[in-house]
């Protein structure tokens, strides 16, 4: 399950060349058209620096984001590169795009399965959410497999059959390899359930629908393999000890010398002894023990080589070699606390990250926060000036109406008195001019 989910957070399914297209259909093509060089570092860094082009000569904030897409394919398996630089992307896009949010929370949620289990259930749920407008993308049936892959981890086992039937509801018929997946998922489910005939018949049911497609690629190939491995393991338990070992023989065989599908190599490997164990098979469970231990020094991983070496340990504790038991259950105990060191080291590392992004995005927020309390000071003073100098001009108004209505008034008054005093003028001057007519008419 882990590989598929890795390998899809950055694939498509096709190959075809990218049209031109804007928007969510652009990330879509331009992840389709990063398939092929995934494991070419060079490749990458070379398309990163082609957007990043377009975007300095168009200036489109489409292009620079595109840009910061493609960077992450060159940490793919790098957590403590991808963290800060999905956390700078999703800044970026602000969820302008929601294919970008959409496989920018999917792929978080992959990085932190491990150290942060109830983290990443919140960042697929946020993929989910975003998704909602991308239905015709095909994207539905890996995000709820990473929910109930997640729901499976937490040993919830009813809620991740749930959603393991959801994302198979929701991949296409021409979807082989994820199809069969799912029915593969449902297998280790039930197995888990102690159900091994369910189990057993779910797995075939994966089998089937690989076997059905004509020329498979090497990551069908392989996980085709894989699962007739989980099927001889189911028969193993049933006490099929015959089909067990042809399975798990062929899935030995398969994954040997191939540094790739070591980890894959290991579990056959375990399984082969332990049924081997139990047939009284010594010859055989030797040429295994041999084997692994040509193998070891080529791993890197430190939970491979615990692996290794407690099958080791199971074959001299059974053959009562106790000097070697004793060598290796010594080495045991220092690849046991190297590992506690790894864990402790990642966790604290995924922590930090996780707490640093936090935090700057709180800063960032609380800086947002000041800048908006800020202007709506700034504005509230602006505001109140204007009601001030709104107030003060209409005051103003007022005073200066009521002067021009007072001096309007004086003057008013003024020609009253005029007009009564020279009424009075012109009454006094009829009388005399009345009495002198008198005087000459008497």
């Amino acid at each position: 399950m882990k590989t598929l989910l890795s390998i899809f957070c950055f694939l498509c399914i096709s190959m075809s060349p990218r049209p031109e297209v804007t928007g969510n259909d652009y990330f879509h093509e331009l992840t389709k058209e990063l398939k092929p060089i995934v494991d070419y570092p060079a490749k990458i860094s070379q398309l990163q620096q082609q957007e990043l082009g377009k975007y300095k000569k168009s200036g489109d904030e489409q292009y620079l984001i595109s840009s910061k897409y493609v960077e992450l394919f060159l940490y793919r398996n790098n957590t403590n590169k991808q963290i800060p630089l999905v956390y700078e992307l999703l800044k970026l896009n602000n969820n302008r795009y929601e294919y970008i949010s959409m496989t920018s929370y999917y792929n978080v949620s992959i990085q932190l399965e491990k150290t942060s289990p109830e983290l990443a259930m919140h960042f697929i749920d946020e993929a989910i959410i975003f998704n909602k407008t991308l239905t015709a993308l095909h994207y539905s049936g890996h995000l709820y497999h990473m929910k109930g892959r997640l729901y499976y981890n937490s040993k919830s086992y009813t809620s991740a059959l749930y959603y393991f039937n959801k994302a198979l509801k929701s991949f296409r018929p021409e979807d082989y390899l994820y199809t069969a997946s799912m029915h593969n998922n449902f297998g280790l489910t039930y197995a888990k359930l102690n159900n091994i005939g369910k189990a057993l018949q779910e797995t075939q049911k994966g089998i089937d629908i690989l076997e059905s497609k004509n020329n498979l690629t090497k990551e069908e190939s392989d996980f085709l393999m894989d699962m007739k491995g989980s099927l001889g393991f189911y028969y193993y338990q049933l006490k099929d000890y015959t089909s067990a070992e042809n399975l798990l023989t062929g899935e030995f065989e398969y994954c040997k010398n191939k540094k790739e599908l070591f980890p894959q190599l290991i579990i056959a490997s375990e399984r082969l002894y332990d049924l081997y164990a139990v047939t009284g098979q010594k010859a055989e469970q030797r040429q295994i023990v041999d084997y692994l231990l040509h193998t070891e020094p080529f791993l890197t991983d430190t939970y491979h080589k615990i692996m290794v070496n407690e099958i080791v340990q199971k074959y001299y504790s059974a053959n009562n070699d106790i000097q070697r038991l004793k060598e290796v259950s010594g080495k045991l105990v220092m690849l046991n606390h190297e590992f506690d060191d790894e864990n402790s080291e990642n966790i604290q590392k995924t922590s930090d990250l996780l707490n640093k992004n936090v935090i700057k995005s709180i800063n960032e927020r609380y800086d947002y926060e000041i800048k908006i309390h800020q202007k709506k000071q700034f504005l509230t003073l602006l505001m109140c000036c204007l009601i001030v100098i709104t107030i003060a001009l209409i005051a103003l108004n007022i005073w200066t109406t009521k002067k021009s209505e007072k001096k309007d008034a004086e003057k008013q008054r003024e020609i009253l008195e005029a007009k009564k005093e020279s009424l009075k003028k012109t009454s006094s001057f009829k009388m005399k001019r009345s009495k002198t007519c008198i005087r000459i008419l008497i």
